[in-house]
């Protein structure tokens, strides 16, 4: 509704966040939105991390509420989960550790929220590189992105869905519970959006709205690039998409439920997608492990530098 300036939540998950972590902490408390709470959480970093986000808070004089946490032992994905808990925004906008969101990026993520009611939103992003140097927009295409649910169903990740650039409505939690670290490791991109389909949709802001930093030690990178032989990498992915599938099916499962009879002919057409893309993974996935093994390769378990 117009005017209104409901409370925004702005959370960051922090684990070694190394030399970037300090520009993004910044662009964070240099937000305009005039009602936003600030939570970072360090995960267990032993890289000095916390002793700078104790500093950077301990210096903050702005009009935010802030608040730091601490994750005792290393909790990964479900580090979410403890920022939901913290939290009391009807609106939760993500931020990671490596990069740089622009001053209008909640006001304007708020804007669309409360114009288009949906449960979730994206926006572009600006890649940069390790450096800062500008790499180009993250999402190239002008056309706009199909947020449907047999899409999302369908392609699974796409680029519209960027993590680092999602906010959504507490109901994405609350609905749904919180994210289960068995089902998705390293991936917040997949589930969420695919649960807010399920809800009350997805918009997407075309306009960028912070610096996405593309570097060598991405968590993303280092657990899913593979060094050497490029289909490595496509095993990964492929493995990686195979876990995403599951968690969407799962996830479909339980709301089907206790879905009313109206909705159940939909999404069970949607079951029907997500089992066809499953089987069609789990094929492209063995025929490039299968190509590997016949090379007499096989799959190394490494920590990634710096876990």
């Amino acid at each position: 509704m117009p005017g209104e300036t409901p409370l925004v939540s702005l959370v960051m998950p922090c684990r070694n966040g190394g030399r970037y972590l300090e520009d993004a902490v910044l662009s964070l408390f240099a937000q305009d939105y005039p009602n936003l709470e600030i939570l970072v959480c360090d995960d267990a970093s032993d890289d000095g991390s916390l002793e700078t986000l104790e500093r950077l808070f301990a210096g903050y004089t702005g009009p935010h509420r802030i608040a730091l946490l601490r994750n005792a032992a290393r909790q990964g994905i479900e580090t979410y989960n403890r920022l939901m808990e913290a939290s009391s925004g009807a609106l939760v906008v993500m931020a990671h550790a490596d990069d740089i969101s622009y001053p209008q990026r909640v006001r304007l993520l708020t804007a669309a929220w409360l114009d288009s009611g949906v449960s979730l939103l994206s926006s572009n992003a600006r890649a940069i590189d390790g450096e800062g140097a500008e790499i180009g927009p993250f999402r190239r295409e002008t056309a706009a992105p199909d947020f449907s649910l047999e899409t999302i169903a369908e392609t699974g990740w796409q680029a519209a869905l960027l993590g680092a650039t999602l906010a959504w409505e507490r109901a994405v939690f609350e609905r749904f519970g919180p994210l289960s670290a068995k089902s998705t490791a390293i991936s917040s991109d997949w589930i969420l959006p695919f649960r807010a389909a399920l809800l009350n949709g997805i918009r997407y802001i075309p306009e960028p709205l912070l610096d996405w930093r593309y570097h060598a030690d991405s968590r993303s990178r280092q657990l899913l690039a593979q060094e050497g032989d490029e289909r490595a990498g496509s095993e990964a992915t492929r493995a990686n998409a195979l876990i995403q599938t599951v968690y969407l099916i799962e996830t479909l499962e339980a709301f089907m439920a206790e879905a009313p009879d109206s909705e159940r002919t939909r999404l069970a057409r949607t079951r029907e997608i997500l089992q066809r893309r499953l089987f069609g993974l789990a094929r492209d996935w063995s025929q490039v492990r299968n190509a590997l093994m016949h090379d007499r390769l096989r799959p190394r378990w490494l920590p990634p530098e710096g876990a």
